[in-house]
């Protein structure tokens, strides 16, 4: 496995050997438990990962452009201390669609305000977010739970520090 920056040079370059002026965004991550931290990437992706922990929901840092724009994109990682207790979520645009808003940030700080409290599973956060039965493509959703939110022992280790 190789970390988030490789990752995204690596598709980065696929993207723009296609040629045919596509362009992607994406959130790479890598979860280590034994030092309790994520190394991740951003490429343009919004909105960003959300880390949530019990009373207290946040969007993770970072900036990248998207894939396929141009052989010298850069991206940053970024490295964050994990609490006992949190869950990741990462959602698609295609929610921040859903929020009648004027402007991006507002829909962003909604979105947050939305998902914020406790989640104990992912119906939690589709109910929250007011998306009912939605199949979607578009408004696919990953997330990641620890600790006291979750009770499951995720122990893989980290490839690289």
């Amino acid at each position: 496995m190789i970390d988030p920056l490789q990752m995204l040079s690596f598709a980065n370059s696929e993207l723009l050997e296609l040629h045919d002026n596509k362009h992607a965004t994406m959130v790479v991550g890598c979860l280590d438990f034994e030092t309790r931290q994520l190394h991740y990437s951003v490429a343009g992706h919004l909105p960003k990962p959300v880390l949530m922990t019990p009373g207290h929901s946040q969007y993770l840092t970072g900036e990248g452009m998207p894939l396929g724009l141009t052989p010298e994109a850069t991206f940053q990682r970024e490295t964050i201390a994990l609490p006992e207790a949190f869950m990741l979520v990462l959602i698609s645009d295609g929610v921040l669609e859903t929020i009648d808003e004027v402007d991006l940030i507002e829909r962003e700080k909604t979105l947050l305000s939305r998902i914020s409290g406790s989640l104990e599973k992912l119906g939690d956060l589709i109910r929250r977010l007011g998306l009912g039965d939605v199949t979607s493509t578009d408004l696919t959703d990953e997330n990641l739970t620890h600790g006291a939110m979750r009770n499951r022992e995720l122990s893989e280790p980290c490839p690289f520090r």
